[in-house]
């Protein structure tokens, strides 16, 4: 006992001795904390998308191109992309995109393909072929190309337009394709066309799973969907 209070005398403990002591254990408590706060403010951050955005990518693959506000300054179109009105989407030769839209709209952009997205119920096809499923909220969607429009309210349904020549192809539902003053209405199974003189055919029979094999080979990245319906489809105004 006597040399154990001759050693303290020696060697008294002073309060900057045992702060020094504590130091490494507070350097890691504090490192830890900081961690955790980044993480949960960078979480709460990303679960909250853009008031203005219309939808989401829910698949990409190949060379795509998304141009916000169909700007100059493009850039490849990612997965989980938030989608504003205006925004300008490319496929190259090979490629392949699906967009969701709010209202319950799903869109597959095949390779070559140029689409305008004005808002959440209208899609502008410049060239190339897109397929859609467009859920029924009791609201006019429209299809627009440069020879025709194309007008449905819930319905799933093929749209191309190549070689200056636009193609309706109707897998559920109905749609109507207009041309100037000439529309017809395509229901399950049809197809109709206006040709580059702008005339617009009659409705004639077509097998859609042959016609469009190439849409169902495109699908949705289940994340990216869950992503879309708890950010963005959740807030959308009815």
């Amino acid at each position: 006992v006597v040399d154990l209070i001759n050693e303290r005398a020696k060697n008294p403990a002073t309060i900057w001795g045992s702060i020094g002591r504590l130091m490494p254990a507070a350097a890691v408590a504090i490192l830890v904390f900081v961690t955790l706060v980044l993480k949960y403010s960078v979480t709460e951050t990303n679960l909250v998308a853009p008031v203005t955005s219309i939808g989401m990518i829910t698949h990409s693959s190949g060379a795509t191109v998304h141009a916000p506000g169909n700007g100059p300054n493009a850039v490849a179109a990612e997965l989980q992309g938030y989608i504003m009105r205006g925004d300008r989407f490319e496929t190259r030769q090979g490629s392949a995109l699906m967009l969701a839209l709010t209202g319950s709209t799903s869109v597959k952009l095949g390779s070559g393909t140029r689409v305008l997205v004005p808002d959440s119920r209208n899609i502008t096809l410049d060239y190339g072929q897109i397929w859609l499923d467009v859920g029924r909220d009791g609201k006019l969607f429209q299809v627009h190309t440069p020879r025709g429009e194309v007008t449905v309210f819930g319905t799933c349904f093929a749209v191309s337009y190549i070689d200056e020549k636009t193609t309706v192809t109707v897998e559920r539902g109905e749609v109507q394709v207009e041309k100037d003053e000439a529309f017809c209405k395509l229901e399950a199974g049809h197809q109709a066309e206006v040709l580059t003189s702008g005339a617009l055919t009659a409705a004639v029979p077509v097998n859609t799973r042959v016609a469009n094999a190439w849409a169902r080979r495109i699908m949705p990245d289940p994340t990216a969907e869950n992503v879309f319906s708890n950010r963005v489809q959740v807030n959308s105004p009815q």
